[in-house]
């Protein structure tokens, strides 16, 4: 069993969740791909990945991560005013994805291009704070 310190994480634990039993073989797990909030945009561009069978991936769906776009715990500390969690993950096969940095995907963790429409928002209040 992994103990995870909650200010500070050994390095390799931050992507791989040991202690967590899946609840399916492959795929998403649980259901914290289907709460209704989304997170902070930490980027505008998805993050390209090479997904290892087996392991599980922990995608960060609050955007606080300091490894986006994996998640670090950061949701835990008392500062961070989100109930969102962490969307798990396990691949059944080597892949290669996209996983979105905007956190307004509605196919978490993996982009949909939800980030074109957060980039025009964006652009579009930077130019009026500048003409103002």
């Amino acid at each position: 069993m992994l103990h995870l310190c909650r200010y500070r994480f050994h390095p390799s634990s931050r992507f791989i969740l040991h202690d967590k039993k899946p609840l399916h073989k492959y795929g998403l797990q649980g259901t914290h791909h289907l709460l209704p909030d989304t997170g902070k945009v930490s980027s505008t561009l998805p993050t390209r990945a090479v997904l290892k069978k087996d392991k599980i991936y922990a995608w960060c769906s609050c955007g606080y991560s300091g490894t986006q776009p994996l998640c670090d715990g950061s949701h835990l500390h008392y500062y961070i005013p989100t109930n969102l969690r962490p969307v798990r993950f396990i691949p059944d096969k080597d892949m290669e994805v996209w996983f979105c940095n905007c956190k307004q995907t509605k196919t978490r963790p993996f982009c949909d291009g939800s980030h074109r429409k957060v980039s025009a928002k964006l652009e579009k209040a930077s130019e009026e704070s500048e003409s103002k």
